[in-house]
């Protein structure tokens, strides 16, 4: 193969013709012969007249370059000219062609480009009558077998992309045992799979001529959200960084519900930065229905989470009589309560009529006697409705008890 730059031919002893170039001027120029010239007495009586159609009596130069530069370009198309003869199998290297497909979940976002490039291969490989061995790194188990092109053409035809991430591991365990291919190509999803993935290329390398096709820009990650004071944050992670920001959705997907978007945060990369974090600062009832998160651009399998059951924190209400007649301090209930319940509940110290005003999804009774009337009766709707009640005993409650008497206030009293 005769190369020019970017550019090879396929066919180079065609271009030979471009020497007879300058042979193919000088005929257009000679071929039709120029006019003769003959003196006729009679032409005296035209003279005057004037014939509006004219004729050239030598074919232009412009003319004369069109049909060189035609001529040219069937010259340099019968010669086969490729783009980047790099990127394309050797006609002359007998052989099978071995096609190594990461195909986990960072393959999705250009799996269409992917796919088309691996079909171009095994192309080339048919044309030239060689076997092909398609290789799903991502599907680990036996090597593949030798199969004809047409049959690869097949199975890449129906091949998709796993939801995980490609086992290097197990293709450098059974590497040695397939046919040693004459060329490799491996299309990978642009990341390091571990310590695995730097051997499978030198090894690959070692045994014949190794092509790599990577993505034009590696698939971003995104890891399971977390609490931090109340906000819920998540990391984007991209290799090397990436130019723009990138955005996250949380979900929420009830039970025989359709999925509906509780909230958007902007992940910003710094400048070399392979990571981002991603803030959603949304009240504590819509982080407890939060049950999942996505990448809006480019949606695997790598750039979605679940929320955990434990991610959202309920509301909760400490009701404190203490805290109404007094200022909280270390030893006061609530102090101790919001403490205890900080890592799992956004509490707020209220009184039961506040709190029963908006209820919240607990509320926290703290040495809490006898009810005004109204209050007991609200409480109890509420509790039977799936609230969650929770009472602690103090003197208070005691005496609230002992006064109407255990065996009357006490066991028939439903709140406790």
């Amino acid at each position: 193969m005769f190369t020019l730059g970017a550019i090879g031919f396929l066919h180079p002893a065609l271009l030979m013709g471009l020497v007879a170039l300058p042979i193919l001027w000088w005929l257009l120029r000679a071929i039709p012969p120029s006019p003769k010239l003959q003196l006729f007495a009679g032409v005296r009586l035209l003279l005057g007249l004037e014939d509006p159609e004219r004729e050239a009596s030598k074919t232009p130069w412009w003319l004369l370059l069109l049909r060189v530069l035609a001529v040219a370009a069937v010259i340099l198309g019968f010669a086969g000219p490729v783009l980047n003869p790099n990127a394309r199998l050797a006609p002359s290297t007998d052989g099978p062609v071995l096609v190594l497909m990461d195909q986990g979940w960072a393959s999705a976002p250009d799996w269409a480009a992917r796919k088309a490039a691996a079909l171009t291969v095994i192309d080339e490989a048919g044309q030239s009558g060689r076997p092909v061995l398609l290789w799903q790194a991502a599907a680990a188990g036996a090597p593949p077998p030798l199969v004809s092109a047409r049959e690869a053409r097949a199975v890449m035809e129906a091949a998709r992309p796993a939801p995980w991430a490609p086992d290097h591991a197990a293709v450098l365990g059974v590497l040695d045992q397939i046919p040693a291919p004459a060329q490799t190509v491996w299309l990978h999803d642009g990341l390091s799979h571990g310590a695995e993935t730097a051997e499978l290329a030198a090894r690959l390398a070692a045994i014949g001529p190794l092509r790599l096709i990577g993505p034009a820009v590696p698939a971003h990650g995104l890891t399971p959200p977390r609490l931090e004071e109340g906000r819920m944050l998540a990391e984007v992670l991209h290799p090397g960084g990436a130019p723009e920001g990138v955005d996250v959705i949380a979900f929420s997907e009830p039970p025989g519900e359709p999925s509906r978007r509780i909230g958007v945060a902007r992940a910003e990369f710094a400048a070399g930065a392979d990571s981002a974090t991603a803030e959603f600062n949304l009240p504590a009832e819509l982080l407890g229905r939060i049950t999942r998160i996505s990448l809006a651009d480019g949606a695997t399998a790598g750039g979605t989470a679940l929320a955990e059951a434990g991610l959202g924190q309920v509301s909760a209400a400490i009701v404190d009589p203490r805290a109404e007649s007094a200022v909280a301090t270390l030893t006061s209930a609530s102090h101790y309560l919001r403490q205890a319940l900080a890592p799992w509940a956004a509490t707020r110290v209220q009184t039961l009529e506040e709190a029963l005003a908006d209820p919240p999804a607990v509320i926290v009774l703290a040495d809490m006697g006898d009810f005004l009337p109204g209050e007991r009766g609200t409480l109890t709707e509420w509790v039977e409705s799936g609230g969650l009640l929770i009472r602690f005993a103090g003197p208070r409650l005691a005496a609230a008890v002992d006064e109407g008497g255990f065996s009357t206030g006490g066991a028939d009293d439903k709140l406790l």
